[in-house]
């Protein structure tokens, strides 16, 4: 796998797929941005390589709880940005916001972000962004994002449960 951020100190750790599968594996090399994983237990490949989903084929989405702010409107309220994407991110809001409506997401640790609500469930909303991200970029928010103390993060990689990888 290519990493787009230094390697995680951890060994072991977890693959998730778009579909939500998760596989437990083992780095065995790295080589400069690369590394070169084992899986922890037998898999079936043609499953991994398939990736059923009953959603289709979905980019990647890191999925976690942060505090955010939402604008939207002539209002202001806090959120929580439960998962992100190089497109949009999923926010659940104190108030249902209407499908179209332009938003404004700010989260410590992200830049901010504008797009549009473009499905809601309850309080849950999709944000389509208007300024995507590259994969690299959402690889290193990734990294920032990791529930690990500041002095760990600026000796090396300690963001060992979330890693974007190509």
């Amino acid at each position: 796998l290519r990493l787009f951020h230094d390697h995680p100190p951890e060994a072991h750790m977890f693959v998730e797929l778009a579909n939500g599968a998760l596989f437990a594996v083992e780095r065995r090399w790295t080589d400069g941005a690369f590394a070169g994983f084992r899986f922890s237990s037998p898999i079936d490949v043609e499953t991994f390589i398939r990736e059923p989903s009953e959603l289709g084929r979905r980019p990647i989405r890191l999925r976690f709880q942060r505090p955010a702010t939402v604008k939207a409107g002539d209002g202001e309220g806090h959120a929580m940005l439960v998962n992100l994407s190089q497109h949009g991110a999923c926010v659940e809001t104190g108030r249902k916001l209407a499908v179209k409506e332009r938003v404004r997401i700010e989260a410590e640790g992200l830049p901010t972000r504008i797009g549009h609500v473009c499905w809601r469930r309850g309080f849950s909303h999709g944000v389509a962004f208007q300024e995507s991200f590259s994969l690299e970029e959402l690889a290193r928010h990734a990294h920032t994002l990791q529930p690990y103390e500041a002095e760990q993060r600026n000796l090396s990689w300690t963001g060992g449960k979330v890693a974007l990888c190509a």
